[in-house]
């Protein structure tokens, strides 16, 4: 029996070979004294025998249907679980293949359906078998269609011409339950002890079950977080080797444009180099955002604010085809995160939904404030307790399939065309929400959208203004003494002439121990040491603690293309002012330098 097609979601039931071992299953408890004492039903404990010597919970499920089948001489019958939603999830059905009252358009469907998800899922719950849920207790008609919770019966099906439905409790909870349908002669009392006998022993094979698919997801969560985090160290590593590149390749093309006259030939193509090194350096924040190894500047901001202000550009980038729905609470929603790279999540989200819907569609955002409990089966693993600040990004597209959602945020994955896309957006997204101590989930369906869950702990404190935005000025310039010490020899000599170029004093060193001797030998001042933080044998803050016993009024600034992991091991917050992180333009490295000084010269 199936009721109306409504919308639904879930994943397929896990299956489990013989070889599995299975937990002990009890033998199922006495039927209630409500409805007079009955014998369990021949040939029951034969199926919880064979069930503990295989395992196989579907087999047992499926027969012990046909149990009750047979018991009530019902032609029709289902069992199943309550999901989340709320939603019925059917396991099992029995009597629509080869029923000859079933049109073959009907039972193929529901067959092609079962086989592809294991199972059928349906949220009315205005219907009979919606009645047993809702009310949890049993559901008894002999005249459906004078039945005020009748209906949802989709065409094609067989018509009901009597109803049976009981539910299956475990423990006090409500887990799911069975339904039957067109007995000759219709239902009586008597039929109901015998069908609750039944439904116990569904409880005890339905608890196993969810137990079992309870410790898959965790299996499977657990081996995606490993198979992430490998992935993560290896995007780290990778983006600081270019991270170094890129900044002797950005800083060169700069300086070569700042020689060349403005209708110059060669402007074009330097330009050009320029454009690309921005470019990869783009891609290599976004490997460090999935790898969760960025540097952030965290502030307490309120998301609703931050969703408001970029609505304007959201609805440049989707277009005229999409709709934009934004639907947020009304107190504010304080988290503590980067607003620059919130941003970016928005941003990157909405693009794929705009691709998601090339015929148009509806993008929804929302907030809410929610509480999440540690028993909460919908939040997702390890994420915190407490009250949270939810953001819901729904679309109307394409949808996903199953093995797209295991694959979704990992780095170069795609399921656009090819150069269509970098398949780093949701990878960035994914690092971004982590490292801001969120976390992210996706439910979708093929041709059913996709709707992004995003879980965010709510911040403490006040929230911080909106910042102001400056405008770029020209690299000021000065004429201390700057002891540069840089292991990587093209950003050495990049990061010595930009200085010098700025009427600085430069004393360059490619190591502690030189930079020692080299300040050693320098009889005059020296204002600035700027050192990197990651070198051969002895990295920056080790030779910066050694020199400031000598020199007592130098000023520091550390540069560094690793990861703030790597940084902070090395005794180095990120968050303070004296740090400046790779690549960088020379007219900023120009504007930090003379930031430090003058900053330091007012202490």
């Amino acid at each position: 029996m199936k009721p109306s097609p409504t919308p639904r979601s879930g994943r397929p039931a896990p299956r489990r070979s013989a070889a599995e071992p299975t937990p002990p299953v009890p033998p199922a408890p006495p039927p209630s004294a409500a409805h007079g004492a009955t014998t369990t039903p021949p040939g029951v404990a034969d199926i919880l025998t064979r069930y503990l010597e295989n395992g196989d919970w579907r087999e047992a499920s499926a027969r012990l249907l046909r149990v009750a089948l047979a018991e009530t001489g019902s032609r029709l019958g289902f069992a199943g679980i309550l999901a989340e939603g709320p939603v019925l999830r059917i396991l099992d059905h029995e009597g629509i293949v080869g029923n000859p009252d079933v049109p073959p358009v009907f039972y193929l469907e529901a067959i092609r359906e079962f086989r592809e998800r294991g199972y059928l899922e349906f949220a009315n719950m205005k219907t009979l078998f919606g009645a047993v849920l809702t009310e949890r207790r049993h559901v008894l008609t002999n005249a459906p269609d004078e039945d005020p919770r009748s209906g949802g019966v989709p065409a094609h099906h067989p018509a009901l011409q009597c109803f049976l439905g009981v539910p299956i409790f475990r423990g006090g909870d409500l887990t799911g339950m069975i339904g039957l349908a067109n007995r000759p002669g219709g239902y009586d009392a008597a039929s109901l002890p015998r069908v609750e006998a039944l439904a116990q022993t569904f409880g005890v094979l339905y608890d196993s079950f969810r137990r079992r698919e309870r410790e898959d997801q965790l299996v499977e969560q657990l081996r995606q977080a490993q198979k992430m985090e490998a992935l993560g160290r290896l995007a780290g590593g990778v983006a600081h080797d270019f991270n170094n590149i890129l900044t002797a390749i950005t800083g060169y093309s700069e300086l070569i444009l700042a020689r060349l006259r403005e209708r110059d030939p060669l402007c074009k193509d330097v330009e050009e180099i320029r454009r690309a090194s921005e470019r990869a350096a783009s891609l290599t924040r976004q490997l460090l955002a999935f790898s969760r190894r960025q540097i952030l500047r965290p502030v307490v901001l309120d998301l609703n604010a931050a969703v408001r202000d970029m609505e304007r550009l959201l609805l440049r980038v989707l277009g005229e085809q999409v709709s934009l729905v934004v639907a947020l609470e009304a107190q504010a929603a304080p988290i503590k995160a980067d607003l620059s790279q919130i941003e970016q999540v928005l941003l990157n989200l909405a693009v794929n939904a705009r691709d998601a819907m090339p015929g148009g569609g509806t993008l929804t955002l929302s907030t809410e404030t929610i509480e999440v409990r540690p028993s909460d089966r919908r939040s997702p693993p390890g994420h915190p307790a407490g009250d949270c600040v939810r953001l819901l990004v729904a679309d109307t597209g394409s949808g996903l399939s199953p093995a797209a959602q295991n694959h979704l945020f990992e780095p170069f994955f795609t399921t656009k065309d090819p150069g269509q896309g970098t398949g780093l957006g949701l990878s960035t997204v994914y690092g971004i929400i982590h490292q801001s101590g969120g976390s992210i989930t996706v439910r979708s369906e093929a041709g059913k959208g996709c709707v992004f869950t995003i879980l965010f702990p709510r911040a403490q404190g006040a929230i911080e203004p909106a910042r102001q935005k400056t405008s770029v000025i020209k690299a000021p310039r000065g004429t201390e003494t700057i002891l540069l010490t840089e292991d990587e020899a093209p950003v050495r000599n990049l990061v010595a002439q930009v200085l010098e170029r700025c009427g600085y004093t430069v004393i360059a060193a490619q190591n502690a121990g030189e930079a020692l001797l080299l300040s050693e030998r320098h009889a005059g001042p020296i204002h600035l040491l700027l050192s990197d933080v990651v070198m051969p044998h002895v990295g920056g803050p080790v030779l910066a603690e050694r020199l400031l016993g000598l020199r007592p009024d130098l000023a520091v600034l550390y540069v560094s293309g690793y990861t703030e992991e790597e940084i902070l091991s090395h005794g180095i917050g990120t968050q303070a002012p004296a740090f400046l992180a790779k690549p960088f333009t020379p007219a900023t490295l120009a504007r930090k330098v003379r930031e430090v000084l003058d900053g330091h010269g007012r202490r």
